[in-house]
């Protein structure tokens, strides 16, 4: 016979000897007449079909009747002072629990939320990529920075990557114009179109620069904000006149 006993246990530091031993020794018969055939965390399961006992043991009975000793000491709490911390035992081997239908069903609709969810936050982000403009690489190459002195635009320089929402609204043979949003803030941002960019370019945009800057407010003359510069792409920002500029026209 076998008796299914479902006690406190961790497989990997469970001792089968200790435990046939504590558990004869406290239901009165000889170790040598069980054994242990399955393990598992929280599970075990003994085997009562083994020789009769000794010619020396006495009322050791059969192996059904020590499975009802076994349950019956395991109801009184009787085995806990062997360090045997019974939950449950009976004679009637339950199979190893699975999971419910309800159960496999949420695990089911969680997988599948968190893939529609990842679909979603990837198709967003493809979006968001496609909506941002793709700017031609400027090359620099021509230009010996050490000669460039930026003067009082220094104090103007503006993070290229700050810059959000662009969208083209003019373009000219020189530039190209932007609207954009700077903190919180709408802007223009005129970018200069030429990949291969020289000095005297980069001469001719500090000059416009400064121009700008020397101006007094006035109602009529767009509010000069910053610049940005190399190695980020060259372009100046101002305040963005909505009333002035007709999209997609010619600078």
């Amino acid at each position: 016979a076998d008796v299914y006993m479902r006690i406190e246990v961790d497989p990997l530091n469970f001792d089968g000897n200790k435990f046939s031993d504590n558990l004869a020794r406290s239901a009165s018969f000889t170790s040598s007449r069980l054994s242990i055939t399955e393990v598992t965390r929280g599970r075990v399961i003994l085997n009562m079909n083994k020789p009769p006992p000794p010619r020396d043991a006495v009322n050791e009975g059969s192996a059904s009747r020590r499975v009802d000793r076994i349950a019956a000491l395991s109801q009184a709490g009787k085995l806990a002072s062997s360090g045997i911390v019974v939950l449950e035992a009976s004679s009637t081997i339950p199979p190893e629990s699975k999971l419910s239908v309800s159960t496999v069903i949420i695990i089911v609709v969680v997988v599948v939320g968190i893939v529609i969810l990842a679909v979603i936050i990837a198709v967003v982000v493809i979006v968001m990529r496609r909506r941002k403009p793709q700017f031609p690489t400027q090359n620099f190459e021509l230009v010996d920075f050490t000669r460039i002195n930026l003067g009082a635009a220094k104090n103007s320089l503006i993070d290229w990557d700050q810059l959000e929402n662009l969208d083209q609204i003019g373009s000219g043979a020189f530039g190209v114009v932007y609207y954009a949003q700077w903190r919180g803030g709408d802007v223009a941002v005129k970018k200069i179109k030429s990949e291969n960019v020289t000095e005297s370019q980069i001469r001719d945009f500090l000059g416009e620069v400064a121009i700008l800057k020397g101006l007094r407010s006035h109602p009529n003359v767009v509010l000069f904000m910053g610049i940005t510069y190399h190695p980020q792409p060259l372009s100046m920002v101002t305040e963005f006149c909505g009333l002035c500029l007709v999209p997609n026209s010619d600078l």
